[in-house]
C-alpha cells in the first residue's frame, strides 16, 4: 500500500473516487498561476489541520496522492504559518508506475492524472496574431455564458473547434480586450481543444491555425471529466488536424470559406490554413 509521511507520522494513502480529485481541481485552479502546484497541494492540506480533519478526508487524501505521484514522499506541513518543507523527493525514474500515459485507469485512480493536467494548465500559454497569452482558469458562471454563445453561434453539423474559433474571430474583429471574460473564455476551449496558437486576418475574415498540442488536449479532456476513450479521441482529433496540415503541400489548397456571405463578427475558419508548430512538453 502506498504511503507518505505527514509531520513525522506515516499516512496510508486510500484510494479516491474522481469527484474527490475534481473539487480539489476545483480548489487548485484558480491559485495556480499565483503558486506553486506543490504550495497549492499543501495549502489543502494546512486547512484540513486546522479543521481538524483526519488523514482519511478526500481531499487531503487526493492532495497527498497527487503529492506522492510528483515525488513526494515526506514532508511537514505548518498550518499556522501556511510553510511546507518536503524532507524527501525521489526522481521520476525511481517511481513505480507507468510513464507512458498518464491517462490510464491506473495513473487517473492513484491522482498522477490530475498532477499532470494540473501542472500542465498551469504552464499553458496561447498565441493570437503574434502575442502570447497566459491561459487562466475562469468562473463556471463566465464560461457557461460563453459555451452558450458559441453553441448559438455553431452551424448544423460545424465541428465545435471550428464554431469555437469563429467565435474567437468574431470577438478580435469587434476589438474586444484581451482580458475579456468572453474571449479568455473561449481561448481557454480553444487550448482544452489542442490549440496553442491561432491568427486573426480581419480583412479577409479567416483564421489560421498555428500551432497544436496533443497534450493540452489530452489533459484539458481529463479535466472536463472524460474518460480515457473520450481522452485518446482528443488526442486523435489533434492528430487528424495536423496530419491534414502536413498533407496540404501535396496538393492544391481549396479556396478558404469567403468571408463575404458571413456576418461581420464571425470570420470563417480556414481549415485549409492549418500550419503546425508543436511544442514539446517535457
Amino acid at each position: 500500500m502506498a504511503s507518505i509521511t505527514l509531520n513525522g507520522q506515516s499516512v496510508a494513502l486510500i484510494q479516491q473516487k474522481q469527484e474527490a480529485f475534481a473539487q480539489a481541481a476545483y480548489i487548485a485552479l484558480p491559485r495556480l498561476h499565483e503558486m506553486t502546484l506543490p504550495s497549492v497541494l499543501a495549502a489543502v492540506i494546512a486547512d484540513g489541520i486546522k479543521q481538524n480533519a483526519p488523514t482519511e478526508h478526500p481531499l487531503v487524501q487526493t492532495a497527498l496522492w497527487m503529492l506522492h505521484e510528483m515525488g513526494v514522499r515526506n514532508l511537514e506541513v505548518d498550518p499556522e504559518k501556511s510553510q511546507v518543507t518536503i524532507k524527501e523527493h525521489i526522481p521520476a525514474d525511481q517511481m513505480a508506475r507507468d510513464r507512458n500515459d498518464p491517462f490510464t485507469p491506473g495513473n487517473i485512480a492513484t491522482g498522477r492524472a490530475m498532477a499532470v493536467a494540473l501542472n500542465n494548465h498551469a504552464q499553458r500559454k496561447f498565441t493570437m496574431n503574434g502575442e502570447t497569452l497566459v491561459i487562466r482558469a475562469r468562473t463556471l458562471e463566465d464560461m457557461k455564458k460563453t459555451i452558450a454563445a458559441i453553441s448559438q453561434l455553431r452551424r448544423v453539423n460545424e465541428d465545435h473547434v471550428a464554431a469555437t474559433a469563429r467565435y474567437v474571430g468574431g470577438l478580435v474583429r469587434t476589438k474586444r480586450e484581451k482580458d475579456d471574460p468572453a474571449l479568455g473564455c473561449a481561448i481557454n476551449l480553444l487550448s482544452d481543444f489542442g490549440i496553442c496558437g491561432i491568427r486573426v486576418d480581419t480583412e479577409s475574415g479567416s483564421i489560421t491555425i498555428e500551432g497544436l498540442n496533443e497534450v493540452d488536449a489530452q489533459c484539458g479532456a481529463y479535466l472536463q471529466g472524460g474518460n480515457p476513450d473520450q481522452i485518446r479521441a482528443s488526442r486523435e482529433r489533434v492528430r487528424a488536424i495536423a496530419a491534414q496540415a502536413k498533407a496540404m503541400p501535396a496538393r492544391e489548397a481549396p479556396t478558404a470559406p469567403s468571408a463575404a456571405n458571413a456576418a461581420p463578427t464571425e470570420p470563417q475558419f480556414a481549415a485549409t490554413q492549418v500550419t503546425l508548430k508543436r511544442r514539446r512538453r517535457e
